[in-house]
């Protein structure tokens, strides 16, 4: 059996299964690159046969890599909501075989492999002092992959952006296969695919640098308790492997150098669970035979620094249009949502929500659910969004979805106080702000 990590979360196993495909493509409106310039071949995407994708964030289905494919690959999704955009484009690309699958039990692919989808480990994130998932709760989108490989009876898990939070939750997704025994962890390394604490005006750089910190740390302390309790065989670190390209200085800055280098974290990660790990680049191989692992590498940390800029590219809006007018309409939609998803509409209420739009701020009340603009933030339990009418608009009109604007550092934020920690339902409620 072999592996190959290309790329953040991209994995070839066996030439012939890729999981996550981003090789080629510059992301979220050009925001994010490669973090290597890569060196796989092209016409070696028409061997692949199968394709899962995690979850519908860019960084996991990169339409400049799969355009290479074979027109007759199958692709394998998550059976939920969100990911049915992604089997809609497919299908605009001519791609057929697209197939959906439950979570927690085991789907026969071929005569090689058998995939389990694993549900979302890592709801709520770090800043909330509650890490667990909600019967109600319908947004979260990040799933991982147990591969098994029928030949050699093993059985390989790869969390792509899912990172383990929740053991309770991971057991309750294995019910019925309590005695499943995972030879490898193919695991995010950091969690910085994400504006905060990088992009809130009210925090000192120091004062970020000390989250990020705190934040990475307390990652680790849930990652290394999974850890310790799948007892793999070996370690990968994977995904959240990218190019910020027009953060790059003050990403650097914010986040420690530890939780950015792979190949730091790797050795930091094996001498904390004394399990061996090993980080891949592109051509690096790790090989499974005769119950064991060899790891052959090629070309460690080659073409790491791609110093080449990339323009940020942002689509075009109507500027006729009435902006108020758009949001209204939008926070009509937004409640609608918001009811149709079983979120909930309390919690949203008990914030303060304002958009500043080029100076010009629009408080958005969800308790009438009217927008007034107003001269000053109300700052009790309030979180401000920044950015200017093109950005805006375009997520308005759904032209950029407002996820991806974040990943992708386009907006910048306050909240008040800066301890206030009870906005993680505002933002996901912020994925239904528009028409």
């Amino acid at each position: 059996m072999k592996f190959r990590v290309i790329n953040n979360a991209t994995t070839l196993v066996n030439d012939d299964f890729i999981i996550d495909p981003w090789i080629y493509g510059n992301l979220y409106n050009n925001t994010w690159s490669p973090k290597t310039k890569p060196t796989f071949k092209k016409k070696d995407l028409k061997k692949i046969k199968h394709c899962f994708i995690s979850h519908v964030h860019q960084d996991h289905w990169d339409l400049d890599t799969i355009k290479y494919f074979n027109k007759k690959v199958k692709f394998y999704l998550p059976d939920l909501p969100f990911n049915y955009i992604i089997g809609k484009t497919l299908k605009k690309f001519n791609f057929k075989n697209i197939i959906y699958l439950p979570l927690s039990k085991f789907h026969k692919i071929s005569n090689k492999y058998k995939i389990f989808i694993l549900g979302p480990l890592n709801s709520y994130g770090l800043e909330t002092d509650r890490i667990d998932i909600k019967d109600d709760d319908n947004v979260d989108i990040d799933t991982g992959i147990i591969l098994n490989s029928i030949e050699t009876k093993t059985n390989h898990l790869l969390l792509s952006d899912n990172s383990p939070y929740d053991l309770k939750i991971y057991k309750k997704y294995l019910d019925g296969y309590k005695n499943l025994k995972i030879s490898s962890i193919f695991f995010p390394y950091n969690g910085f695919a994400q504006d905060f604490p990088l992009n809130y005006e009210n925090y000192s750089l120091s004062e970020k640098k000390k989250i990020s910190q705190s934040m990475s740390s307390l990652r680790e302390r849930y990652l290394i308790r999974f850890i310790n309790y799948i007892k793999p065989k070996i370690l990968i670190p994977y995904s959240s492997d990218f190019k910020i390209n027009h953060l790059k200085k003050l990403f650097k800055k914010v986040h420690p150098k530890i939780f950015l280098d792979k190949e730091l974290y790797s050795k930091r990660i094996e001498k904390k669970t004394k399990i061996k790990s090993t980080a891949l680049y592109d051509r690096d191989l790790l090989l499974y035979s005769n119950n064991q692992f060899k790891v052959i590498k090629y070309n460690e940390k080659l073409n790491l620094l791609n110093k080449d800029r990339v323009k940020i590219n942002l689509p075009r809006i109507n500027k006729n249009l009435n902006f108020k007018q758009l949001l209204q309409k939008s926070f009509q939609k937004y409640f609608e949502r918001i009811s149709k998803y079983n979120m909930n509409i309390a919690d949203i209420k008990k914030s303060n929500l304002t958009l500043e739009i080029d100076k010009k701020k629009y408080f958005l009340n969800t308790k009438d659910r009217s927008i007034s603009i107003i001269r000053k933030v109300k700052k009790n339990k309030s979180l401000v969004l920044i950015t200017n009418r093109k950005i805006m608009q375009a997520i308005l009109e759904r032209k950029i979805h407002i996820n991806n604007a974040q990943i992708g550092c386009l907006l910048k934020w306050r909240r008040y106080p800066k301890s206030y920690l009870s906005t993680v339902n505002i933002f996901k409620s912020l994925n239904f702000l528009h028409v």
